[in-house]
């Protein structure tokens, strides 16, 4: 008789029971160090770049919100094009829009942070400059963060289409689906998309600055977020609309660069005890194994080889850049 087959499986649930442990400890001290902001205000961060139409249609879908306690902070990223003219326009003509210009840097985490530095609300909304929010969207998750106390996001049904074509009213991810927790389930698959969920501010604040990466810097903020063990709430509504069009996304980035974001993704995911065997890792591992392939038909065998340090486990993993890293392990 094998007796080290349950030991191996108490040991196992013994180590799922430490993570939870320490991620409801971390919770408690991130929200007791963290601020609130000015109770009731939303603030909404808009990172743009040479998107000066798309940016108008962003900003006036938050201007016809029902809930009036937010400001919109748009943050351009060195635009060269009629989309500071824009901004401008809108931030005169309306006293709860502003601007902040900053130099070019191409990474939306970067903008994203100009805007998160200077948000005074006590909850915040990422708003992609091509993306919408249906007129009650900040009413009903307000709301419901209000109404949940003990919930740090409130997320929404989301759909998705092209620009100028056919909308499904059908929500996409796991928009449509109510979740009470981030983890393990979001390391396999994020349930939304940046422009979906609005957060507590003590929580952003807590989880620290916006990473330089050239993508999945949104997926790698939610990650940190979900290691400090952050409670969902969920509105059933379609609330945001994510839309397509012929341009680049602010998101996209050069495939040499993914692995980064990839790489803390994976790191936060062992910080909160998930296994490197573990479904949901090896469900996460499958975008690290389709990068690997993708670099090395690219020609990059540098950043094909660091994916597959990922695939084995043995990649090194750099502090995460919190306000206070303890939080995290």
């Amino acid at each position: 008789m094998d007796v080290s087959a349950p030991m191996r499986l108490t040991s196992r649930r013994l180590r799922k029971l430490g993570a939870r442990l320490a991620s409801r400890l971390r919770w408690q001290l991130a929200r007791r160090a963290a601020s609130t902001g000015v109770p009731g205000l939303v603030s909404v961060i808009v990172p743009v770049h040479n998107r000066a139409g798309l940016l108008i249609e962003a900003v006036e879908s938050v201007l016809a919100q029902t809930y009036r306690a937010f400001e919109v902070i748009v943050v351009d990223d060195g635009s060269t094009d009629d989309t500071v003219a824009a901004a401008t326009q809108l931030a005169s003509g309306h006293p709860q829009v502003r601007l902040v210009r900053i130099a070019h840097t191409g990474r939306v985490g970067l903008v994203r942070e100009a805007g998160r530095r200077v948000a005074r609300g006590e909850f915040l909304q990422y708003l992609d400059s091509d993306d919408l929010i249906a007129p009650r969207k900040l009413e009903l998750l307000v709301r419901a963060l209000h109404e949940q106390p003990w919930c740090d996001i409130a997320y929404c049904a989301t759909r998705r289409y092209a620009i100028g074509g056919s909308r499904c009213d059908a929500p996409v991810e796991d928009t449509g689906i109510a979740h009470g927790r981030m983890l393990p389930d979001f390391l396999a698959r994020r349930f939304w998309y940046t422009s979906t969920p609005i957060y507590r501010r003590w929580l952003c604040d807590a989880a620290g600055a916006w990473g330089d990466y050239e993508n999945w810097e949104d997926y790698e903020m939610d990650m940190r977020m979900a290691v400090l063990g952050a409670r969902l709430c969920h509105r059933p509504e379609l609330l945001t609309d994510v839309r397509d069009h012929g341009g680049e996304r602010k998101s996209a980035g050069d495939v040499r660069f993914k692995w980064l974001g990839l790489r803390m993704v994976y790191c936060h995911g062992r910080r909160a005890g998930i296994a490197h065997d573990d479904p949901h890792m090896r469900a996460f591992l499958h975008h690290v194994y389709w990068l690997e392939r993708e670099c090395e038909a690219c020609g990059y065998p540098q950043e094909a080889d660091q994916c597959r340090r990922i695939l084995r486990g043995d990649c090194a993993c750099p502090d995460p850049p919190l306000r206070r890293r303890w939080l995290l392990g």
